[in-house]
């Protein structure tokens, strides 16, 4: 009986057929077949090539980057202490940064080949087009802080701690970078550093990201001039639609409990039942964090004190969640500041 050839054309006829994983090929498309075979391995060390070369110039750009970087961080040793530490945060920032890359470079090297050049693509967009620059930024600011007043280099590093913090979302008590390095700088120039981050705050154009590390900062800080301002940014920031908004009205109810000034507990409690009263982690632990700051605020037996009762009783038996909410969260204000008595 004849066997047909892979090809379908050729029957066998003579020696040279080649049966190989239940194919049979004729001498001509056997010769194909190697042909082939050895043209594809050769397109797939090419790849591999190409990928290792890709991955050993992103490293050269990476750390020809750390190295500049690194030597600023001595020469702070010129400015006011508090300056040159935020100085210094801000370039151990921009180092962690640089760690990043290696960490995938890591995992793209152990992952398969067809994937290979596509995470290579997919690293140095993110190290051109955010980290890199990000540090070049940061490389140029801390050239320019040698020459500068304490000022105006409170200026420089305001504006990169909070442009650097690129989380979309930004909800209080979990800030890791920007607010204590912006702390440093408020002891190094107090009334610059309050009046950019006052600017900042209020600003409705600026950034969500900017604004809110600036109102966190603020409370942080502690400057009591800052209690009118936050109210009158959370009427306004009432007028918008709470989804649009909802990290900011809680960073400024935050910040209002944690300056402990008592012309912020109602409007703090109010915000904290009129707009982020549901059962999303984030709003529960804004609950937390103002029941704790308040519970040290209101005195017992003060007219504020009265105030909160009064908003407690209204809505106690609502079954409204929100509602349900406030009253817990007041109950446990109230409490701590009787045992607290």
């Amino acid at each position: 009986m004849s066997t047909v050839c892979r090809c379908g054309k050729h029957k066998i006829l003579g020696r040279g057929w080649v049966t190989e994983h239940g194919m049979v090929y004729c001498p001509d498309c056997w010769a194909k077949e190697l042909d082939n075979r050895r043209k594809r391995e050769a397109r797939g060390q090419q790849t591999i090539a190409d990928g290792r070369a890709a991955l050993a110039a992103l490293r050269g750009r990476l750390d020809g980057l750390k190295g500049r970087l690194l030597p600023y961080v001595e020469r702070q040793a010129r400015l006011p202490v508090p300056l040159a530490d935020a100085a210094a945060s801000l370039a151990e920032y921009g180092v962690q940064r640089l760690e990043f890359p290696y960490d995938l470079l890591k995992r793209v090297e152990q992952g398969p080949l067809l994937r290979l050049l596509d995470e290579i693509r997919g690293i140095e967009r993110v190290t051109t087009n955010k980290v890199e620059q990000e540090l070049q930024d940061i490389l140029g600011t801390l050239e320019s802080l040698a020459g500068l007043d304490t000022a105006a280099a409170v200026r420089l590093l305001v504006e990169q701690c909070m442009r650097l913090h690129d989380v979309s979302h930004v909800y209080w008590p979990k800030v890791e970078f920007p607010v204590p390095t912006l702390a440093q700088l408020n002891a190094a120039d107090p009334e610059a550093i309050y009046g950019l981050l006052l600017q900042t705050a209020c600003d409705l154009q600026a950034s969500e990201v900017a604004r809110n590390v600036a109102i966190i900062a603020l409370g942080e800080i502690g400057d009591l001039r800052a209690v009118e301002p936050l109210l009158g940014l959370l009427s306004r920031l009432a007028q918008f639609d709470v989804f649009s908004c909802d990290s900011t009205i809680s960073n400024v109810s935050c910040a209002l409990a944690v300056l402990g000034d008592e012309r912020g507990v109602l409007p703090a409690l109010e915000a904290a039942h009129s707009h982020f009263g549901s059962g999303a982690w984030p709003h529960w632990q804004a609950r937390d964090f103002i029941a704790d700051r308040l519970a040290r605020v209101i005195i017992p037996g003060s007219t504020t004190h009265q105030q909160v009762q009064a908003m407690r009783d209204r809505l106690r038996g609502s079954l409204v969640f929100w509602d349900e909410q406030l009253v817990r969260m007041i109950d446990r204000i109230l409490g701590e500041s009787h045992d607290g008595d």
